[in-house]
């Protein structure tokens, strides 16, 4: 980041007016600095997400989920898992 991309006199994430201690000063507040830097990390997470699907029903992983999530929800975790103790058991008595 450049001097000149900073803001003015205006909080980056409220607006409001910055009482400058440094000239770096992009928030008003700590506040303000964790609300942006939480809002940047949820929307890279999100995108990082995207694009992922399920491998019991073949939907998409919501893009809430966690980044480990492998399953949709816990209905297709469970039905995974039933079925893979199923094969499991089917392959012990052949």
């Amino acid at each position: 980041m450049r001097l000149d991309d900073l803001p003015g006199d205006s909080c980056a994430f409220c607006g409001a007016s910055i009482e400058h201690k440094t000239v770096r000063a992009m928030y008003c507040n700590y506040t303000c600095r964790n609300r942006d830097r939480h809002r940047l990390d949820r929307e890279s997470r999100l995108e990082a997400n995207a694009g992922r699907t399920c491998p019991h029903c073949g939907e998409p992983i919501p893009a809430h989920c966690r980044a480990d999530a492998v399953y949709c929800g816990l209905n297709c975790k469970l039905a995974a898992a039933y079925r893979r103790r199923k094969e499991r058991l089917g392959k012990a008595r052949a």
